[in-house]
């Protein structure tokens, strides 16, 4: 079984909004985050939430996920990792896939192919990468045997933590596209991302 957890817990501290409740073609951010992972190889979906979270529950109730709450989020992204961490079902799990809540033009077939590394033993750790342009990040899946060092992340850290411990674990997947790594940090960020979803949506019209 692959778990994945979503981490939307965060301050959105350079915005003066929420920008996972921020809306992206007819429904928000947040939304087409917890739509690509469910519609991938994923098992189980957990979202774990922190500002707002009476919005964010109310947007996500009807999906088929477990909605959590940190009310530690203010004290970093690890205390939303703990959280997720602390309510996996108990037998069968093999990995876990952390996701981040700010990443709407994340794949199915990126995380798939995450997934398919993960299956195939590729690597214990599999970090998405592009080569061309050199990005990587989330979302990492991490097997089941790392979970006791996950468990000591602390602090506004996140799974880079145990990567840069457990090198010669970590197995890195290409993704064929860049966009898949963008993030919303600022306003201006959340416009490209725009820019780049009416793009997509063009392209898949036609």
């Amino acid at each position: 079984m692959i778990v994945a957890v979503i981490l939307a817990a965060g301050l959105s501290s350079r915005m003066k909004k929420n920008k996972l409740l921020l809306p992206l073609g007819k429904t928000t951010v947040i939304e087409h985050v917890v739509k690509t992972v469910l519609s991938s190889k994923v098992d189980y979906v957990i979202v774990v939430s922190g500002r707002d979270h009476e919005f964010v529950h109310k947007l996500l109730k009807y999906y088929p996920i477990r909605l959590l709450y940190n009310d530690q989020y203010e004290n970093g992204q690890s205390t939303s990792i703990i959280k997720g961490m602390e309510t996996l079902p108990r037998t069968g799990i093999e990995g876990v896939l952390f996701a981040m809540g700010d990443q709407p033009l994340i794949t199915v077939e990126g995380l798939n192919a995450i997934i398919d590394a993960f299956t195939m033993k590729k690597g214990k750790i599999i970090v998405p990468v592009n080569q061309e342009t050199g990005k990587k990040g989330a979302p990492v899946l991490f097997e089941q045997s790392f979970f006791s060092e996950i468990r000591k992340i602390e602090g506004d850290q996140g799974g880079k933590v145990v990567i840069r411990q457990f090198p010669d674990a970590v197995f890195e997947c290409e993704i064929q596209s860049s966009e898949f790594f963008d993030d919303i940090d600022t306003e201006e960020a959340y416009e490209s991302i725009i820019e780049l979803w009416r793009r997509h949506e063009t392209i898949d019209e036609t």
